[in-house]
C-alpha cells in the first residue's frame, strides 16, 4: 500500500509512518515510508534502537500518531497505526479498570478497560486531524484483522461460528469502518471479504491519479 501511494498519490515531500506492536513486521523505512519506525514489540524500538516507553502502549501509539499528523499537516501523508489493544496480554491501567467495576468477570472487565483506552486513543488521533483542519480531506480506515479467539480470554463471536485461526465466519468476519467526512454521501453497510476492500479502494479514481487496473467489482462508488 505504501509503495503504491508513493508511486501514485504522494508527491515529492509526502511522508509515511508505520506504528506497530508486532516485531514480525518489517520496519517502516523498509516499506517505503520516510520516518523511522516506532515498533513497540519487546523491546520498544525507534529507528531500530531500543527506547523507554513512559506510558502504556495504547497511549504511546496515540500520541505518536497525533504528533506525526501535526508535523506533516502541510503535506500529504500516509499513517499506518496498528494498536496492540485489544490483544493479549490482557492488561489495563488501574483507573480505567475501576471505571468498569460493574462488570463481574475480571477478564471481561479488563477487556472493557482496554477497549475504552483504545477508543480514547482513536479520539486523540481524530482530534489531531480536526485541529489541523484535515478531517474533511483525510480518509480514515478503522479495521480489524480477524474475529476473536474463542479458546481463551474473553471472546465470543456469537451468533457466528468459530473464531480466530478458523475459516468460519466467526474467524474471518471483523468490523471495519473505512471512509472520511465526505459531504453529501450517506453511510451504508456492505459485506465484502476483508482482503477485497484494499484493492477496491485502490481502484477508486483519485484526482490526477492513474489508478491500477484490477479485476473485480468496484465497491467504492
Amino acid at each position: 500500500m505504501v509503495t503504491w501511494l508513493r508511486r501514485r498519490t504522494l508527491p515529492d515531500g509526502g511522508e509515511g509512518l508505520w506504528i506497530s506492536s508486532d516485531g514480525r513486521l518489517v520496519l517502516s523505512t523498509q516499506m517505503g515510508n520516510d520516518e523511522p519506525a516506532y515498533d513497540a514489540n519487546n523491546p520498544s524500538l525507534r529507528d531500530g534502537q531500543p527506547v523507554e516507553v513512559p506510558t502504556d502502549l495504547t497511549d504511546a501509539f496515540s500520541q505518536e500518531a497525533a504528533s506525526f499528523i501535526r508535523r506533516n499537516a502541510d503535506r500529504p501523508f500516509f499513517l499506518y497505526l496498528a494498536y496492540n489493544a485489544v490483544h493479549s496480554p490482557m492488561q489495563s491501567r488501574e483507573e480505567e479498570f475501576e471505571r468498569f467495576a460493574s462488570i463481574d468477570d475480571i477478564q471481561h472487565r479488563i477487556f472493557a478497560a482496554m477497549l475504552s483506552r483504545l477508543d480514547q486513543g482513536v479520539g486523540t488521533v481524530l482530534e489531531a486531524l480536526r485541529d489541523e483542519g484535515l478531517d474533511r480531506r483525510t480518509l480514515v480506515f478503522f479495521i480489524s484483522d480477524n474475529g476473536g479467539p474463542t479458546r481463551e480470554l474473553t471472546s465470543s463471536n456469537s451468533p457466528l461460528r468459530g473464531g480466530k485461526e478458523t475459516l468460519f465466519e466467526g474467524g474471518s468476519e471483523s468490523p471495519s469502518s473505512p471512509g472520511g467526512r465526505e459531504p453529501d454521501r450517506q453511510g451504508r453497510w456492505r459485506s465484502v471479504p476483508s482482503p477485497h476492500w484494499t484493492s477496491s479502494r485502490r481502484s477508486r479514481p483519485l484526482p490526477g491519479c492513474r489508478c491500477l487496473e484490477i479485476a473485480g467489482t468496484m465497491e467504492w462508488t
